[in-house]
């Protein structure tokens, strides 16, 4: 990753080298300092610990998820910074910010990504004290078949501040997500955060000097492997004009698609001008976008639109590393080198040799994620190095990690029956299986990309709190394996009868195993 961004890096420098070469060298490493830090701002804000948090999740544009998770300060201040972090089975690809003001209002002075998980809002007012509160959204990306932590290690961020100069943009880098914008100086407010991606500043009234920088969040070209290619759509939203005071435009996100993204854009026409207070989602509808802007101390005509970004899955897409429909070249490079080659993986159908031509044409490997189902072969997982160091959860998904692996620790949260027994719930449990790139189904529906099917149960009582899993062999039939405990020699037609008394269904999951035992393709830990 850290590659993969000094490259970036480089490409945004030159794409604007004309604007750097104007105003000053860009300093991406040490120009955008978080704002608790900055010393040339009116008064500096301290990051809020005092947070309401809420979050709204939207799976209706599945295999793609988001989530949005609103955090509200609850002290006024004149000045506030509210740092929003999605929760551990999402990675964050945008952000926004509600101002609550009073009087002549307060503005927002940054809205960007602080880190994989977390972004970050601040405001100010301006010449009149207005004590406010501030929300900050943080919008999370989930994908089916995708461990969440390794999705974070997709999305990349980069940063590009110019001195002294009121806008900055880049675009044509990769596949970006969305962005932000950070004003620097005092007194200095956004006028634009928005496709693609461009930051605008303003002092407003009092002459202020400082600069600008811009945000950006991307993910690399091409299909994602277990789960396909990823379709990124910029919007405008109809721009809203008033006389003097807020204007106010909303937009909705599409059917078949979830917002990733947020952006807007404060203009005028007369007066000292207009800045934003509000860019995100319609109150706690993820499905509604909006923007808000005002005029301060001085009437300025003028309006406000809204941008955001949407994102779904490319229809007829998935992995390279497993037979499927035809690919069309556009998804991928790979795939367009591969189609050059053997039209029938296009045109027809992606069997078993374009699987293999992914290594011979492209020279990527697909030996951790080609999905296949695991045969019945106990003896394997009964051998002294094996038997005592894996569990249920290694065993269902084929994967040996000799870790007792817990079911979203490789993702970032994880149950702990013996500090929390609470968490032991069917649902919770079911959640962090799809962190970790299981994927939800039920038990008579095929699994996507050769895979194989496993089932979760739940005990959350009498005698302690507990999950177990089965898996699917290629037979048909199912096995199971305790922690710490030998396979059984006996395979079972119907693990639901099979379980016991006590134990609730947790649900059926896809996950992406091996013919070989032991060598399942599950990120687990």
């Amino acid at each position: 990753m850290a590659l993969r961004k000094a490259i970036l890096v480089q490409s945004i420098n030159c794409s604007v080298a004309a604007l750097c070469a104007a105003c000053g060298a860009v300093d991406p490493e040490g120009f955008l300092e978080p704002a608790d830090h900055r010393t040339d701002v009116e008064a500096s804000a301290v990051v809020s610990s005092a947070l309401t948090t809420s979050a709204v999740n939207d799976d209706s544009a599945a295999p793609v998820h988001t989530q949005i998770k609103y955090c509200t300060t609850t002290s006024p201040a004149s000045a506030q910074t509210a740092d929003c972090m999605v929760d551990a089975g999402y990675a964050l690809v945008g952000g926004g910010g509600f101002v609550h003001y009073s009087g002549y209002g307060a503005m927002i002075t940054e809205s960007r990504p602080l880190d994989d998980r977390t972004w970050r809002v601040s405001s100010h007012d301006h010449l009149q004290a207005d004590a406010h509160n501030l929300t900050t959204y943080a919008v999370g990306l989930r994908l089916d078949g995708v461990n969440a932590q390794s999705l974070r290690n997709l999305i990349g961020q980069f940063t590009v501040g110019v001195p002294n100069y009121n806008s900055i943009s880049s675009s044509g880098i990769l596949r970006m997500i969305s962005g932000g914008a950070m004003a620097t100086g005092a007194s200095r407010f956004l006028v634009a955060s928005k496709p693609s991606w461009t930051a605008i500043v303003k002092d407003h009234l009092v002459a202020a000097s400082g600069g600008v920088g811009v945000f950006t969040t991307y993910v690399e070209l091409g299909i994602i492997e277990g789960f396909g290619a990823l379709d990124i759509s910029q919007r405008t939203g109809i721009k809203r004009t008033v006389a003097t005071g807020v204007a106010s435009s909303t937009g909705s996100i599409r059917s078949g698609w979830a917002a990733v993204g947020y952006g807007g854009e404060a203009t005028w026409s007369s007066g000292p001008g207009r800045m934003l207070f509000a860019v995100g989602p319609n109150g706690d509808d993820a499905r509604r976008v909006v923007a808000k802007s005002k005029d301060h101390a001085q009437a300025s005509k003028g309006g406000v639109t809204p941008y955001w970004t949407e994102a779904r899955k490319t229809p007829n897409s998935h992995g390279l590393c497993n037979p499927g429909g035809a690919l069309a070249a556009s998804m991928d490079a790979c795939v367009s080198s591969i189609c050059a080659a053997d039209a029938y993986c296009c045109n027809t159908y992606w069997d078993g040799q374009c699987v293999d031509e992914v290594q011979s044409i492209c020279g990527k490997s697909c030996a951790n994620y080609t999905c296949d189902t695991p045969d019945f072969e106990p003896d394997y997982w009964n051998t002294a190095d094996v038997v005592g160091s894996n569990n249920c959860y290694n065993y269902a998904t084929n994967t040996r990690t000799d870790t007792f692996a817990q079911v979203g620790r490789a993702s970032g949260e994880w149950c702990n029956s013996y500090e929390d027994p609470a968490c032991m719930t069917s649902t919770t449990i079911a959640r962090l299986a799809a962190n970790d790139g299981l994927i939800p189904s039920t038990a008579t529906a095929e699994c996507p990309d050769h895979r194989s099917k496993v089932v979760l149960f739940v005990r959350p009582g009498f005698p302690g709190p507990a999950y177990h899993w089965y898996r699917q062999d290629r037979n048909g039939r199912w096995s199971n394996k305790y922690a710490g405990q030998a396979v059984s020699g006996q395979q079972v037609d119907n693990p639901e009868l099979a379980i016991g008394s006590g134990w609730e269904l947790g649900g059926y999951f896809c996950t992406c195993s091996s013919r070989t035992q032991g060598a399942g393709h599950a990120v687990i830990q």
